[in-house]
């Protein structure tokens, strides 16, 4: 998942049914921040970019740590790549 974030659009929210399940997208612009709820069907993985650097990203209200934090690298253009398992997550990343 690595989607554009453009001016003038403050939020998004969509789903998508696959073979495996649906997958959600809902993220929305805020004066601070970048907030983006993601959910990830049973026994399946994605690779979600998210923009910024590790330390100005949090998900579920926490810093990255662990196996999501081991996971993490950076991308392109200061973005920041996770690969991620089966679950909800909501990550904010502050501006």
């Amino acid at each position: 998942m690595n989607p554009v974030f453009p001016e003038g659009l403050d939020f998004v929210k969509a789903s998508l049914n696959t073979k495996y399940g649906e997958v959600k997208s809902h993220w929305k612009k805020t004066a601070a921040a970048l907030e983006w709820e993601i959910t990830i069907p049973a026994n399946t993985t994605t690779e979600l970019t998210l923009p910024g650097n590790k330390a100005a990203i949090t998900e579920s209200g926490k810093a990255l740590t662990g196996s999501v934090l081991e996971k993490a690298k950076e991308g392109a253009a200061g973005t920041t790549v996770l690969t991620l398992g089966s679950g909800t997550y909501s990550f904010v990343v502050k501006r």
